[in-house]
């Protein structure tokens, strides 16, 4: 399982996890409902023409102060963020990185669709401009200071300094962003709160099963609807195959020991169950999707009663883990059988990045 998770680190390198758009509330205060297809999204700043561009290339006419004259590496004010050095190189920081203007205009502006960004009280603030990116991005350095309590569980008040890395996501480091395959599998893991549990099979099961964009419900064991092709074949090759590939026998074995699944074996090549392709010449399944995006998730907690295990996991709104959305327990039996889940706590927003 080492090999593979190292390999979907290092596409995550690649890929490098939307900040703040897309944020879906939650409307129903009594009963948790599956993520609506409609998503909301973050009204853009009045000096960006989304209209020009898709939402990856935003095109900004920033105002830059007009007694500032040239370049500079600092900046106190993002109405001034034309004023820092980008390159002049074709597609700059990803077009001046719209996806970090953004995320941190919807922070200290005080104009944000989500109310606890404005209820930060962030007045004071420095964004400092590291370097273009090779990779197409670029690389900020943001120090602000958090005066109310809006998110007091992940930006509680205090000065903060995080690295913002503006790819195609956007994504928050505590410190220098990773340079290889492993400093990114143990950023990760952190991130997630895998750490905790290194030797918890069940913990890891559920982390990597939402290593990849789903739904938070999970049918219970044996109820699950086949008819939609939306089934976990992409967490049993990340799991428990070989670089991401799995024989098709194991495959059906797996799905029907784990979630109570029965499939007809494939006779054809091509796509398979979910985001997985079956290759007729070697009779395997292997996962063939690139997007290396996750469900936000933390595992929090996990506790074994009478052989069964109980993991409890923190979802996130958004994918730099700074909204928490709703706390689920999942029941994992022996042999990580996933028997069912529990609602905990429902957050005011959906979980975000889910199928």
């Amino acid at each position: 399982m080492r090999k593979i998770i190292s390999l979907v680190s290092a596409l995550s390198l690649i890929v490098l996890l939307v900040g703040c758009s897309d944020i879906k509330p939650n409307t129903d205060e009594t009963t948790l409902t599956p993520p609506e297809t409609n998503e909301t999204t973050f009204e853009q700043p009045s000096n960006s023409n989304p209209d020009e561009t898709d939402s990856a290339t935003v095109e900004t006419d920033f105002e830059s102060d007009p007694e500032s004259g040239s370049k500079r590496d600092t900046i106190t004010n993002i109405a001034d963020w034309e004023a820092l050095p980008w390159s002049k190189e074709p597609s700059p920081g990803w077009k001046n990185a719209p996806g970090a203007y953004n995320f941190i205009y919807n922070l200290v502006s005080g104009e944000s669709t989500i109310p606890e960004y404005n209820e930060l009280g962030i007045k004071d603030y420095t964004i400092m401009f590291i370097e273009d990116d090779p990779r197409g991005g670029a690389v900020l350095s943001f120090t602000f200071t958090v005066t109310g309590n809006s998110l007091p569980e992940t930006l509680p008040p205090g000065t903060y300094t995080k690295i913002v890395y503006d790819g195609q996501d956007v994504y928050l480091y505590d410190g220098d962003i990773p340079k290889t395959v492993q400093e990114s599998e143990e950023i990760n893991r952190i991130k997630h709160g895998i750490d905790k549990f290194e030797d918890d099979t069940a913990a890891q099961a559920v982390h990597a099963y939402f290593s990849f964009m789903r739904p938070w419900e999970i049918s219970p064991y044996g109820e699950w609807d086949t008819s939609d092709g939306i089934l976990p074949a992409d967490y049993i090759c990340y799991f428990y195959g070989e670089y991401l590939e799995i024989g098709i026998d194991d495959m059906q074995r797996l799905l029907s020991e784990k979630f109570g699944i029965t499939i007809e074996k494939p006779t054809e090549d091509g796509c398979y169950l979910n985001r997985c392709k079956y290759n007729k010449e070697t009779n395997t399944v292997f996962y063939a999707d690139t997007r290396g995006y996750e469900s936000p998730h933390r595992i929090i907690d996990c506790n074994v009663i009478d052989g069964t295990s109980y993991v409890t996991v923190q979802f996130y709104a958004d994918r730099l883990f700074l909204l928490p959305s709703h706390k689920i327990t999942y029941k994992i039996g022996a042999g990580e059988v996933f028997l069912g889940y529990e609602i905990i706590e429902v957050g005011n927003y959906e979980p975000k990045g889910y199928i």
